[in-house]
This record gives structure tokens, sequence and C-alpha cells, in this order.
């Protein structure tokens, strides 16, 4: 890593102000997602999780107060 980075566990893509769709995703997977919508503007919000072990568990609690709305 380079200097002034840091790595993040849980890195969440939103596409709007409003959330309906919460997607948690590793890898491959978010960017055949983000070809998926292209420039749509959906509700979502795409979690990409990072580092599966230990599980990212006080971030995911922290996402999921943030849109507890969202599906």
């Amino acid at each position: 890593m380079g200097p002034g980075t840091k790595f993040e566990s849980l890195i969440v893509d939103t596409f709007g102000t409003e959330v309906e769709t919460l997607i948690f995703c590793s890898g491959f997977i978010y960017f055949k997602l983000m070809n998926m919508l292209g420039t749509t503007k959906p509700k979502v919000a795409i979690a990409r999780v990072e580092e599966l072990a230990p599980f990212p568990m006080k971030n995911t609690q922290d996402l999921l107060q943030k849109y507890p709305k969202s599906k």
C-alpha cells in the first residue's frame, strides 16, 4: 500500500440519496454488478466485503443501522 492509504474491510458505494436495496458482495461480483447497473441511478448501495476473516461485523452492523429500511 502506498503512503497515506489504509485498508478498508468494507467499502460502500451508493447511487443516490435513498437506498431501498443493500447488496453485500465481494471481489469479481462487485464489478459485474457495476457493469449491470451502468449509468442508471437505482436506489441501491453495494457493500464490497474486502476481508472475510475476521468478518467486519461492526462495520456491517453500522451499515445496516444506516439503512434500516433497506432490503
